[in-house]
């Protein structure tokens, strides 16, 4: 028996109608069914410490179950079986078409496309660079061919919303030729949660001229949105450049590479995992990426954990005020993504040092805003601090269903 979702949609015939949108990581995979614009189901597995979790949301009802390795290694499989079981399709031939995101360096990146021949030889062409980012998508990619071989596969881009960003703000001072030889630019990404952010906006009626987005969780950076359009994104070439992250070292002195290579004597490969996986929050205070970890023992006295809850806090506060600059002032700051809309403690570090901005928050209201939305600010503060959701595959969907 069908099961009812939504309007009836349970019950109609699905010829070329539903797509399956994919955003997957090196510890997470998520997975959505949407019908146009309507999200029938939603599955996210990820690894927590040593166990393994799915977690699943169906008719706005949520189901939790621990899986195994074996599940989680192959969780589209998984997710199309539950698809059938749960009755919302019959087989692959109801798909339209799958969307997966995208995180890779590069001006050809910046676009959306179809999973082709050429397309998967660029990305192997890329791996080099950002191997942590390309290697789990590109096995994501062969799954899905191996259980879905006939439905087309697009590439929707993390950065194609920073695609027009003016063009000072898009290099870097290397000589020209090299630049265009290595195609050396700054990207920009999280562009799929920024422009989520900017769309509910607009959607609300409610996008100002003048904002800043700070998408805050294991990978975080800061848009400048001007009249709807990215000006400015703290990420670069990759995903490593900007403020510091939960494991990633984010802005660092280049000389400060070598020393580290020449002491460790590290390969490009190694160094580039140290950058990504050893730094940021967890190598300040020597104890994890997560934040929560961080936060509690700071509370303890941890002096290690306080420095790098500082240090966040301090590069995210730095980056806040260059960008009301090259604004020309602020009418609202987003927090979002796990931390930024979960961490009324992180937020509260935050904010407490923009003062000088006309940024100020109503502590009360902040400590209720826990997965939830809403404005922060006090009667004092002249810019709006906005707590939302950001919806990435929702975003993804609106980009597939264009193509």
């Amino acid at each position: 028996m069908r099961l009812k979702i939504g309007n009836g949609v349970g019950n109609l015939k699905r010829k070329k109608m539903l797509n399956i949108i994919v955003n997957n990581g090196s510890a997470s995979r998520k997975y959505s069914l949407y019908k146009e614009e309507v999200l029938l189901m939603s599955a996210h597995y990820e690894k927590i410490d040593n166990s393994f979790l799915k977690t699943e949301i169906i008719n706005e009802k949520t189901r939790e179950e621990e899986i195994s390795i074996d599940i989680f290694k192959e969780a589209f499989k998984d997710f199309i079986k539950t698809l059938i079981k749960d009755g919302l399709i019959n087989s692959e031939e109801d798909i339209s078409k799958i969307g997966i995101r995208i995180v890779a360096p590069g001006t050809f990146f910046q676009s959306d496309y179809l999973v082709d021949s050429n397309f998967l030889e660029k990305l192997e062409d890329k791996k080099v660079i950002s191997p942590l980012h390309i290697e789990p998508v590109q096995r994501e990619i062969s799954e899905i061919l191996d259980n879905m071989p006939k439905i087309p596969i697009y590439a929707i881009s993390d950065s194609a919303f920073h695609k027009g960003k003016p063009k000072f703000s898009n290099i870097y001072a290397y000589p020209k030729d090299i630049t265009e030889k290595l195609d050396l630019y700054r990207f920009g990404y999280h562009g799929l949660s920024v422009a989520s952010i900017v769309n509910k906006l607009k959607e609300e009626g409610s996008l100002p001229d003048k904002l800043i987005v700070c998408h805050l969780g294991g990978g975080s950076s800061i848009t400048a949105v001007k009249n709807g359009s990215s000006i400015e994104n703290s990420m670069g070439y990759s995903p490593i450049e900007g403020i510091p992250m939960a494991t990633r070292s984010g802005n660092v002195d280049p000389n400060s590479l070598f020393a580290i290579m020449d002491e460790k004597d590290f390969t490009t490969d190694e160094m580039q995992r140290f950058l990504y996986k050893e730094c940021g929050v967890k190598g300040i205070s020597g104890l994890s990426g997560d934040t929560r970890v961080i936060l509690i023992e700071a509370q303890k006295g941890n002096e290690d954990a306080e420095l790098a809850l500082d240090y966040y806090s301090y590069e995210i506060q730095k980056i806040i005020g260059s960008y009301k600059t090259i604004l020309g002032g602020l009418d609202a700051i987003v927090f979002t993504g796990t931390i930024g809309n979960r961490s009324s403690d992180i937020r509260k570090r935050i904010c407490d040092g923009l003062g000088a901005l006309d940024i100020s928050i109503d502590q009360s209201k902040n400590k209720l805003m826990i997965k939830s939305e809403g404005d922060i600010k006090d009667d004092v503060s002249k810019v709006d601090v906005l707590i939302m959701d950001t919806h990435e595959m929702k975003e993804m969907n609106r980009a597939l269903s264009k193509i």
